[in-house]
C-alpha cells in the first residue's frame, strides 16, 4: 500500500483548514504546510521529491510557486489552485485544477475522494520508489525540525520508527548524535528501542551520547526504563568505560547507580575502574571504588 504526501502552501490562517480537510478525507496521509515566505519555502525542499499532491491557496502565483506548479505538473502530480485572480499561467498545464476558493476545494474533495484515490493509484508515480512511501529522509527532517505532527502522520501511515539509514544506524542513534533530546524523546515515546545497536560503532543510543559528549542526554538515556548500561560495543567497550575515558564524572555517577559493571574488562583487558586508577582520575576512581570488587 502506498500513501499520499500532500504539500499545502497557504497563508498561516488557512493552513489548519487545508490540513483538516485532507486528513478528514484521507486518514493517515502525510501533510506538509508552508506559506510563501522564502525562509519557510526553503524548509520544504527536502520533501519536494516525495510529494504526490500539491495545493496552493492565494490570489497570485509567485516565482517559487510558479516553479512548483510546473515541477509537479511535469511529474504528472495533481495540482490544486484556490483563489487565483489570474489563471493564465496555469492554463497550459493539463493536471492543474482551479477552484474559486478553499470551500470549493473542500467540497470537491468530499465529493470526489474516491476518484482522487483511484487516480493516484493509477498514476505511474505510485510505483516510483522515490516518491510516495513515507521515507526516512522526510521522517527525520520532520523529527529534527520539531514537526511532530508530520512525523505522527507518517507513523500512522506505517513508518517504522526503528528503521535504519543506509549505514545501519537506527533513527534514535542519529537523533542522539545530533544531540536533539526532543527528537530522542519523541522517538522513544513512539516505540523506538532504547538499546538499538548501530552497525558502524556497535553503540547503543546511550553510548553514542557519551561518545559525542552530550552528558545531559546520556544521563537521561541511562534512566530510561529498560536501558541496558552494560552493552558491549564492537570494540569491546561498555558505556562506563567510554565515560571514564572522557572524564565524565556525572555520567559515571548515573551509570553506576543504574548498575554499570566497573570491573568488566574491555578488549584491552582493562576495566573502567582500572582505567580510572591507572590514569589517576582520582575523582572518578573514588566514585567507582565502592562498586569495585576486590
Amino acid at each position: 500500500m502506498y500513501f499520499m504526501n500532500w504539500l499545502i502552501i497557504a497563508e498561516e490562517e488557512d493552513q489548519d483548514f487545508f490540513k483538516e480537510i485532507v486528513h478528514q478525507n484521507f486518514y493517515g496521509n502525510v501533510v506538509y504546510v508552508s506559506d510563501t515566505k522564502k525562509k519557510n519555502l526553503e524548509k520544504i525542499l527536502d520533501v519536494v521529491d516525495c510529494i504526490t499532491h500539491f495545493v496552493y491557496c492565494g490570489e497570485k502565483l509567485f516565482s517559487a510557486t510558479q516553479f512548483l506548479c510546473g515541477f509537479f505538473c511535469g511529474k504528472n502530480i495533481p495540482v490544486y489552485l484556490c483563489g487565483l485572480e489570474d489563471s493564465k499561467f496555469v492554463s497550459a498545464f493539463e493536471n492543474c485544477t482551479i477552484y474559486g476558493d478553499k470551500d470549493d476545494f473542500s467540497s470537491y474533495l468530499k465529493q470526489n475522494y474516491e476518484s482522487v484515490i483511484a487516480d493516484f493509484e493509477a498514476n505511474e508515480n505510485a510505483s516510483s520508489s522515490s516518491a510516495v512511501k513515507p521515507n526516512l529522509q522526510v521522517f527525520m527532517a520532520d523529527v529534527f525540525s520539531g514537526d511532530f505532527d508530520g512525523a505522527i502522520s507518517m507513523i500512522a501511515a506505517g513508518f517504522d520508527v526503528n528503521s535504519t539509514d543506509d549505514q545501519g544506524i537506527p533513527l534514535i542513534n542519529l537523533a542522539v548524535r545530533k544531540g536533539n533530546k526532543k527528537a530522542v524523546q519523541f522517538l522513544l515515546d513512539n516505540g523506538a528501542l532504547i538499546n538499538s545497536i548501530s552497525e558502524d560503532r556497535g553503540y547503543t543510543p546511550l553510548m553514542d551520547a557519551i561518545f559525542c559528549g552530550f552528558d545531559e542526554l546520556a544521563i537521561y538515556l541511562s534512566k530510561v526504563n529498560g536501558s541496558d548500561v552494560n552493552v558491549v560495543s564492537k570494540e569491546g567497550q561498555t558505556a562506563i568505560v567510554l565515560a571514564v575515558g572522557s572524564d565524565k564524572i556525572e555520567v559515571c555517577k548515573a551509570l553506576v547507580e543504574r548498575g554499570a559493571d566497573v570491573d568488566f574488562c574491555d578488549s584491552m583487558g582493562m576495566s573502567a575502574y582500572g582505567y580510572a586508577s591507572l590514569f589517576k582520575k582520582s575523582e572518578i576512581a573514588s566514585v567507582l571504588e565502592k562498586y569495585h570488587k576486590e
